[in-house]
């Protein structure tokens, strides 16, 4: 397989679109609580800071797929079974010439 078809890249892709949904709301908001302009002079303190924003994105991005996105994917496949279901049921109760308009 390339490498972009492996299996290893399906939860990167899965959480990338809700990083990409919050980080700016999360920089905003981080943004909008400092009282003074912060400065990058303190090396450690930056990348401590990028780590965390890196990991809270992730982890929003995590909750909301695992809450919000997987539970719909999963409806949304058991809908389409059941109008499948309805439909192979409604094809074969009625003839042909029914069907159509």
């Amino acid at each position: 397989k390339q490498w972009y078809q492996r299996r290893v890249r399906v939860p990167l892709a899965r959480l990338s679109y809700g990083v990409y949904l919050f980080h700016y709301g999360l920089n905003v908001a981080w943004a909008a609580q400092l009282r003074h302009v912060y400065s990058f002079l303190p090396d450690i303190q930056s990348v401590i800071i990028f780590i965390g924003f890196i990991g809270t994105v992730n982890l929003i991005s995590a909750i909301l797929f695992l809450c919000v996105e997987q539970p719909m994917a999963n409806f949304e496949k058991l809908l389409l079974q059941l109008l499948e279901c309805f439909s192979l049921s409604l094809s074969l109760s009625l003839p042909y010439s029914a069907l159509i308009p």
